[in-house]
């Protein structure tokens, strides 16, 4: 199994998700991280 975890602003945000897609193809199972946005205080 591949994780893809995301974090940072929009832009990285963006790239990350091309990216889980990407993976995706490639890869039958792919999951997307998304718990470090619980504690996350940078960016709303």
């Amino acid at each position: 199994m591949k994780i893809v975890k995301f974090l940072g602003g929009l832009g990285n945000q963006m790239f990350q998700y091309a990216f889980y897609f990407a993976v995706q193809k490639k890869f039958k199972k792919v999951k997307a991280d998304l718990s470090d946005f619980e504690t996350y205080r940078l960016h709303n």
